[in-house]
Protein backbone atom coordinates (compact mmCIF):
# COMPACT_ATOMS: atom_id res chain seq x y z
CA UNK A 1 0.00 0.00 0.00
CA UNK A 2 2.68 2.18 0.37
CA UNK A 3 4.48 1.56 -2.51
CA UNK A 4 1.15 2.49 -4.11
CA UNK A 5 0.49 5.99 -2.48
CA UNK A 6 4.28 7.27 -3.71
CA UNK A 7 3.48 6.01 -6.86
CA UNK A 8 0.44 7.92 -7.47
CA UNK A 9 2.27 11.11 -5.49
CA UNK A 10 4.95 11.00 -8.03
CA UNK A 11 2.77 10.42 -10.84
CA UNK A 12 0.86 13.46 -9.52
CA UNK A 13 3.85 15.52 -8.74
CA UNK A 14 4.98 14.67 -12.81
CA UNK A 15 1.59 15.60 -13.66
CA UNK A 16 1.99 18.96 -12.51
CA UNK A 17 5.20 19.23 -13.22
CA UNK A 18 4.07 18.22 -17.29
CA UNK A 19 1.31 21.21 -16.51
CA UNK A 20 3.36 23.81 -15.74
CA UNK A 21 5.70 23.92 -18.25
CA UNK A 22 2.67 23.72 -20.89
CA UNK A 23 1.41 26.92 -19.02
CA UNK A 24 4.83 28.41 -19.14
CA UNK A 25 5.49 27.73 -22.69
CA UNK A 26 1.93 28.80 -23.57
CA UNK A 27 2.55 31.96 -22.08
CA UNK A 28 6.05 32.65 -23.81
CA UNK A 29 3.87 31.54 -27.16
CA UNK A 30 1.04 33.94 -26.71
CA UNK A 31 2.16 37.31 -28.71
CA UNK A 32 1.09 40.76 -28.15
CA UNK A 33 0.44 43.31 -31.49
CA UNK A 34 3.87 45.02 -31.14
CA UNK A 35 5.41 41.69 -31.79
CA UNK A 36 3.44 41.14 -34.54
CA UNK A 37 4.48 44.83 -35.97
CA UNK A 38 7.88 44.40 -34.55
CA UNK A 39 8.40 41.08 -36.48
CA UNK A 40 6.96 42.69 -39.80
CA UNK A 41 9.38 45.72 -39.61
CA UNK A 42 12.31 43.33 -39.24
CA UNK A 43 10.80 41.69 -42.40
CA UNK A 44 10.45 44.76 -44.70
CA UNK A 45 14.20 45.34 -43.27
CA UNK A 46 15.54 42.64 -44.62
CA UNK A 47 13.75 43.11 -47.83
CA UNK A 48 14.81 46.76 -48.61
CA UNK A 49 18.63 45.37 -47.55
CA UNK A 50 18.20 42.43 -49.68
CA UNK A 51 17.44 45.30 -52.90
CA UNK A 52 20.24 47.46 -51.96
CA UNK A 53 22.22 44.71 -52.39
CA UNK A 54 21.02 43.77 -55.97
CA UNK A 55 21.39 47.46 -56.41
CA UNK A 56 25.02 48.07 -55.56
CA UNK A 57 25.51 44.48 -57.60
CA UNK A 58 23.92 46.99 -60.74
CA UNK A 59 25.87 49.72 -59.78
CA UNK A 60 28.85 48.10 -59.70
CA UNK A 61 28.44 46.26 -63.50
CA UNK A 62 27.05 49.32 -64.76
CA UNK A 63 30.45 51.09 -63.65
CA UNK A 64 32.67 48.34 -65.18
CA UNK A 65 30.84 48.45 -68.86
CA UNK A 66 31.14 51.74 -69.04
CA UNK A 67 34.73 51.58 -68.38
CA UNK A 68 35.28 49.26 -70.46
CA UNK A 69 33.25 51.18 -73.22
CA UNK A 70 35.61 54.19 -72.69
CA UNK A 71 38.70 52.11 -72.57
CA UNK A 72 37.77 50.56 -75.79
CA UNK A 73 40.11 52.03 -78.81
CA UNK A 74 37.53 51.86 -81.54
CA UNK A 75 35.38 53.93 -79.65
CA UNK A 76 32.44 53.00 -81.86
CA UNK A 77 29.07 53.79 -80.17
CA UNK A 78 26.07 51.39 -80.61
CA UNK A 79 23.49 51.72 -83.27
CA UNK A 80 20.73 54.61 -82.45
CA UNK A 81 17.90 51.60 -82.56
CA UNK A 82 17.37 49.68 -79.44
CA UNK A 83 15.15 47.07 -78.18
CA UNK A 84 12.35 47.33 -74.99
CA UNK A 85 14.92 45.07 -73.15
CA UNK A 86 17.93 47.61 -73.37
CA UNK A 87 19.85 45.37 -76.09
CA UNK A 88 21.10 47.24 -79.60
CA UNK A 89 20.38 45.69 -82.48
CA UNK A 90 22.17 46.40 -85.53
CA UNK A 91 21.10 48.60 -88.68
CA UNK A 92 19.39 46.03 -90.65
CA UNK A 93 20.67 44.93 -94.00
CA UNK A 94 18.11 44.45 -97.11
CA UNK A 95 18.28 40.86 -98.79
CA UNK A 96 18.34 40.87 -102.52
CA UNK A 97 15.15 39.00 -103.97
CA UNK A 98 15.68 35.35 -104.80
CA UNK A 99 15.62 34.23 -108.14
CA UNK A 100 12.43 32.11 -107.39
CA UNK A 101 10.70 35.38 -106.56
CA UNK A 102 11.93 37.68 -109.49
CA UNK A 103 10.61 35.10 -111.59
CA UNK A 104 7.34 35.13 -109.73
CA UNK A 105 7.17 39.39 -110.10
CA UNK A 106 7.88 38.79 -114.13
CA UNK A 107 4.79 36.28 -113.97
CA UNK A 108 3.05 39.37 -112.61
CA UNK A 109 4.29 41.42 -114.68
CA UNK A 110 2.84 39.44 -117.60
CA UNK A 111 -0.54 39.89 -116.38
CA UNK A 112 -0.51 43.26 -117.59
CA UNK A 113 -2.43 46.35 -116.46
CA UNK A 114 -5.12 43.92 -114.70
CA UNK A 115 -2.39 42.96 -112.25
CA UNK A 116 -2.01 38.95 -110.79
CA UNK A 117 -4.84 37.68 -108.13
CA UNK A 118 -3.45 36.00 -105.13
CA UNK A 119 -4.56 33.05 -106.41
CA UNK A 120 -2.11 33.33 -109.60
CA UNK A 121 0.58 34.56 -107.46
CA UNK A 122 -0.08 31.29 -105.28
CA UNK A 123 0.84 29.18 -108.71
CA UNK A 124 3.29 31.00 -109.97
CA UNK A 125 5.23 30.50 -106.47
CA UNK A 126 3.86 26.66 -106.97
CA UNK A 127 5.43 26.60 -110.27
CA UNK A 128 8.58 28.15 -109.32
CA UNK A 129 9.17 25.99 -106.19
CA UNK A 130 8.37 28.40 -103.86
CA UNK A 131 6.20 26.26 -101.24
CA UNK A 132 4.41 29.23 -98.80
CA UNK A 133 0.98 29.28 -97.52
CA UNK A 134 -1.56 32.31 -98.21
CA UNK A 135 -0.49 34.15 -94.86
CA UNK A 136 2.69 33.70 -95.49
CA UNK A 137 2.04 35.20 -99.21
CA UNK A 138 -0.05 38.16 -97.83
CA UNK A 139 2.74 39.40 -96.03
CA UNK A 140 5.17 39.02 -98.83
CA UNK A 141 2.91 40.52 -100.83
CA UNK A 142 2.12 43.86 -98.77
CA UNK A 143 6.23 43.75 -98.05
CA UNK A 144 6.96 44.13 -101.69
CA UNK A 145 3.62 46.82 -102.19
CA UNK A 146 5.12 48.58 -99.02
CA UNK A 147 8.49 48.52 -100.58
CA UNK A 148 7.59 49.77 -103.87
CA UNK A 149 7.90 46.48 -106.22
CA UNK A 150 4.08 46.12 -106.85
CA UNK A 151 0.79 48.25 -106.64
CA UNK A 152 -2.09 47.00 -104.97
CA UNK A 153 -4.51 47.29 -107.44
CA UNK A 154 -7.76 46.01 -106.08
CA UNK A 155 -8.39 44.09 -102.93
CA UNK A 156 -6.19 40.85 -103.42
CA UNK A 157 -4.63 42.09 -107.11
CA UNK A 158 -1.44 43.06 -107.58
CA UNK A 159 0.63 44.53 -110.48
CA UNK A 160 4.36 44.95 -110.69
CA UNK A 161 5.44 48.68 -110.82
CA UNK A 162 8.59 50.18 -112.62
CA UNK A 163 10.84 49.67 -109.75
CA UNK A 164 9.67 46.38 -109.50
CA UNK A 165 10.59 45.41 -113.08
CA UNK A 166 13.80 47.03 -113.02
CA UNK A 167 14.98 44.64 -109.32
CA UNK A 168 13.05 41.36 -111.20
CA UNK A 169 14.99 42.27 -114.75
CA UNK A 170 11.67 41.41 -116.57
CA UNK A 171 12.52 42.84 -119.61
CA UNK A 172 15.64 40.81 -119.89
CA UNK A 173 13.79 37.64 -118.39
CA UNK A 174 11.12 37.92 -121.45
CA UNK A 175 13.98 38.50 -124.24
CA UNK A 176 15.49 35.54 -123.16
CA UNK A 177 12.20 33.71 -123.13
CA UNK A 178 11.70 34.71 -126.25
CA UNK A 179 15.02 33.66 -127.94
CA UNK A 180 14.57 30.09 -126.74
CA UNK A 181 11.47 29.90 -128.15
CA UNK A 182 9.98 29.05 -124.77
CA UNK A 183 6.90 30.42 -123.16
CA UNK A 184 6.38 33.14 -120.94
Amino acid sequence: MYKRRVYFARLWIRGLCILNSWRISNAMARRTPIDHLIETKRNKIAAAERALDKLRIELTTLQQARDAFTADPGGKRPPSRSRSNGRHLEPRRRRGISDAWKRVLVCIDLKGTEGATTKEIAAFCAREGIEITRPSLRAQTFAYVKNGLLERVATGVFRLTTRGTEIADATQYEESRKAAGLPL
